[in-house]
């Protein structure tokens, strides 16, 4: 069981410790209590299923989409698609307030 990271090097330590478990094939997966976001976790969890060895194409995508955790990007997405959603039952439902 990993700690749970609480700064940024922390996750990038926990990150890099899993990546490198899973392309030495240690791990088979990634953990669930990482800290890691959901699209970096799935990422993670897709290369542990890749045959061995990891392609490096496979590998630089993961490193990717960690770097899309840590700059705010997957955070920004997933708050569009909150407030998609709440556009959308509003329209659905006749209500008139925009979400703020």
């Amino acid at each position: 069981m990993l700690a749970r990271p609480s700064t940024v090097a922390e996750i990038r330590q926990t990150f890099n410790k899993v990546l490198k478990g899973i392309v030495a094939g240690k791990l088979g997966g990634c953990p669930t209590d990482t800290g890691l976001d959901q699209p970096t976790y799935d990422i993670l969890n897709l290369l542990a299923r890749q045959p061995h060895p990891k392609r490096a194409t496979d590998i630089v995508a993961c490193r990717t989409e960690f770097a899309r955790m840590l700059d705010g990007t997957h955070a920004r997405e997933d708050a569009e698609e909150w407030q998609e959603l709440i556009r959308s039952s509003n329209v659905r439902s006749g209500t008139k307030n925009e979400p703020r």
